[in-house]
């Protein structure tokens, strides 16, 4: 009997890891910007991801990000919107507008999605830096830092020269008082002290404020503890349309055009 022969298989080139991981925050289901955000990681060769939660909400393709982001296989902590979706507990002072898109998502996720969200730790230390989405002292309580006051308790717990927050939805840096203060070596890159200890804040992926309506994210570079703050196009425009033909409301669509 003859026998044909075999084809040989080919071996899969183990990936390495980047020296730079990418820093992904408040999601908030916008598949374009996520999409726009990954596609730069790889045209820089980044392949590894740290992601600070809310990765649901308000937005119109919950579960294509969320299948995303545990594609990933990243070190990522658990967001108010992921808790709410996952539960069905909502605090009471949420918002109409994010009770809509919580409810979209809650619609659209299955069990096992939720049970992941659900899983997520409140805070990881990882790479030398510590992630957390919102309050750092309070990770539950869901705490808007806005200022230095309100920061204070997080820096005074914090353990690590870089705590990576979200939630606010803006690019900030707190440093606790006394400390160390990064040193900027580029526009919109910085290089931390390892005996500081500051709050840094890479803003949002899909949900921008501060009236740019860009994606914001950071980069991180554990070795030579820099951090840069990225703001990228992606298509509004399509995430928007996305939105009003799920049948969310008319402003979760404008405010992705204007960054509010």
């Amino acid at each position: 009997m003859v026998t044909s022969p075999k084809t040989p298989t080919k071996k899969r080139t183990p990936r390495i890891p980047s020296a730079e991981i990418a820093v992904l925050s408040d999601i908030h289901s916008n598949l374009q910007a996520l999409q726009a955000v990954l596609a730069e990681c790889k045209r820089r060769k980044i392949n590894r991801f740290f992601c600070l939660g809310d990765i649901v909400g308000y937005g119109a393709n919950p579960m294509e990000c969320l299948k995303i982001i545990r594609s990933l296989k990243c070190p990522t902590v658990i967001g108010n919107h992921d808790y709410y979706v996952a539960t069905g507990r909502v605090d009471f002072d949420v918002s109409p507008l994010a009770r809509v898109g919580l409810q979209h998502s809650e619609q659209m996720l299955t069990k096992n999605a939720k049970k992941w969200l659900i899983e997520l730790p409140q805070v990881v230390h990882t790479d030398g830096v510590t992630l957390v989405h919102a309050s750092l002292a309070e990770p539950l309580e869901w705490h808007y830092i806005m200022d230095l006051e309100e920061a204070v308790a997080c820096l005074n717990v914090c353990t690590t020269p870089i705590c990576f927050y979200g939630h606010t939805h803006l690019q900030k840096v707190y440093v606790k008082n006394g400390g160390p203060k990064p040193k900027m070596i580029e526009e919109n890159k910085f290089q931390f002290d390892r005996d500081g200890a500051c709050l840094v804040n890479p803003g949002s992926v899909g949900q921008p404020r501060g009236e740019d309506p860009r994606a914001h994210f950071a980069i991180l570079h554990p070795e030579s503890l820099t951090v840069e703050f990225l703001r990228i196009e992606y298509d509004a425009q399509a995430a928007a349309a996305a939105i009003l033909d799920a049948g969310l409301p008319p402003f979760l669509a404008q405010r992705l055009l204007i960054g509010r």
